[in-house]
């Protein structure tokens, strides 16, 4: 937390506090890396604006029980070209990051009560750092675009990654919002449908423990089984208006996480596809599978036995056994041409998620964007 603090006072004119000389002031600050950081120690809502900002987080963190880190990044306002990226990795905890604060999130003692034995080996944790870290530095302090491709879609960075679930989110400065400031509602111009749905409720995405949510709204779509029946759609059109002339370069863009009951009774991934609409009428729909992924909630016990949680001195409580880790996915409308000739980027009229309702289940949908 505190290097996002150190960025916000550094372009501060004057000290914090009377007495705290020599301050350095008007610093520039261009990028932050925020590694499994708690949040509102300092004061709350630090706010960061126009710099470019990278968070760390292990889903077995037991001193950050909550990816707290999520709600800085929701804060960070980038400008011009600047991005922000966040990376969750399941099996990871919070001190083997690096290779000081060490293997026991709470110290020698602490391994004899936490559940240490899913957890990536050292080396393993430290190259989710270095390859994270790296990818972000390069791109945001040398300019090679190529490396927010590692934010941008889920397990691109595969060969650099040890075998464990790594998500990703990311957003860009660049990117034309697809919907308004409360996630139920279409950018203007623009028309948002949703069918076949139980509810769509726009609302805080909940944090698993420490602090009540992620700082950030999003669509919460639940739906029932119905085997025989239409699949659920959430779908947004018009977007001819907004965007008059995108290519094939341009990129669909959303977020996405599973939020279904986390109880383990979901094994396997949501069937979803991910369709596009001419203004000719023509559609062309891809599996999202195609494009990494989405996990079923993933559940975490951090003590060793469920009794050593009201019992030790260590607080492990938390709310939900899986935390709502939102996944980005950024799919250039060239796949699209690709699958149907005949479809031209230039003509997008609409997006869709369809999904099928053999059982029943909820789904998180927020930025929604088109991007260059």
């Amino acid at each position: 937390e505190a290097a996002s603090v150190a960025a916000m006072l550094a372009g501060a004119s004057v000290a914090p506090r009377a007495g705290m000389a020599p301050w350095p002031t008007g610093l520039g600050i261009h990028a932050v890396v925020s590694i499994a950081p708690s949040d509102g120690q300092y004061a709350s809502g630090v706010r960061l604006d126009g710099v470019d900002f990278l968070t760390l987080q292990g889903g077995y963190d037991s001193d950050a029980r909550a990816w707290s880190g999520i709600r800085q990044y929701a804060r960070t306002v980038v400008r011009d070209d600047g991005f922000k990226a966040a990376l969750w990795s399941y099996r990871a905890n919070h001190g083997q990051f690096n290779t000081v604060w060490g293997p026991s999130d709470h110290g020698p003692l602490g391994g004899a009560q936490l559940n240490l034995a899913p957890l990536l080996r050292p080396g393993e944790q430290e190259d989710v750092a270095k390859t994270a870290i790296g990818a972000f530095l390069e791109a945001s302090l040398h300019g090679r675009e190529a490396y927010r491709g590692l934010f941008r879609r889920p397990m691109v960075g595969r060969a650099w990654l040890p075998e464990d679930i790594v998500l990703v989110r990311s957003a860009d400065a660049d990117a034309v919002p697809l919907i308004d400031a409360s996630p139920d509602r279409p950018a203007e111009g623009l028309v948002l449908e949703a069918d076949g749905f139980e509810a769509t409720t726009a609302m805080h995405v909940p944090l698993r423990a420490l602090q009540p949510d992620q700082a950030a709204r999003a669509v919460n779509a639940r739906w029932s089984a119905d085997p025989d029946g239409p699949p659920a759609a959430w779908a947004i059109t018009g977007i001819d208006a907004l965007v008059p002339a995108p290519t094939s370069t341009t990129e669909l863009r959303f977020a996405l996480a599973d939020g279904s009951a986390a109880d383990g009774s979901r094994m396997g991934p949501l069937d979803i596809m991910i369709e596009v609409d001419a203004d000719d009428g023509r559609t062309v729909a891809l599996p999202l599978a195609a494009f990494g992924a989405l996990p079923p909630p993933l559940p975490v016990q951090l003590a060793k036995h469920d009794l050593l949680v009201a019992t030790t001195t260590i607080d492990l409580r938390l709310t939900s056994p899986a935390e709502r880790v939102l996944q980005t996915y950024a799919i250039p409308l060239a796949l699209f041409e690709a699958e149907d000739p005949d479809f031209r980027a230039a003509d997008l009229d609409g997006v869709r998620l369809r999904i099928e309702r053999s059982s029943a289940g909820a789904l998180w949908i927020a930025d929604v964007a088109l991007a260059p």
